[in-house]
């Protein structure tokens, strides 16, 4: 497995409804992730995202993760909770189909 891991010092929180008619309406959420200025990932949750896989690289360099929304409060929870802390998105990807196996949030303590 290859590890791919891009740290962060800032997110973005997007939340609200998609639509493709009038008549059903699905929440959606997202988590931007930014290192200084530039943006290194992003998290997208709800029933309205496709992914067709659970994450991926996009744009030469960003993390992108796909959840079902019922993650969205326990990774803001995470967040909130490790506020001020090294953090980093990581990814775990098959060095030979290069398909994301698992990804998300990882705490980048110092064992002093």
């Amino acid at each position: 497995m290859k590890l791919i891991k891009n740290p962060f010092n800032d997110y973005g929180v997007t939340y609200g409804i998609v639509s493709n008619d009038t008549a059903q309406f699905t929440d959606y959420a997202r988590i931007d992730f930014y290192s200084g200025a530039k943006k290194v990932g992003q998290m997208l949750f709800g029933s309205a995202i496709a992914p067709g896989n659970n994450g991926g690289i996009v744009n030469g360099d960003e993390i992108h993760l796909f959840f079902p929304l019922s993650h969205f409060t326990n990774i803001i929870k995470l967040l909130r909770l490790e506020a001020g802390h090294a953090l980093a998105l990581y990814l775990e990807m098959d060095e030979v189909t290069n398909a994301a196996r698992m990804g998300g949030i990882i705490l980048e303590a110092q064992i002093r």
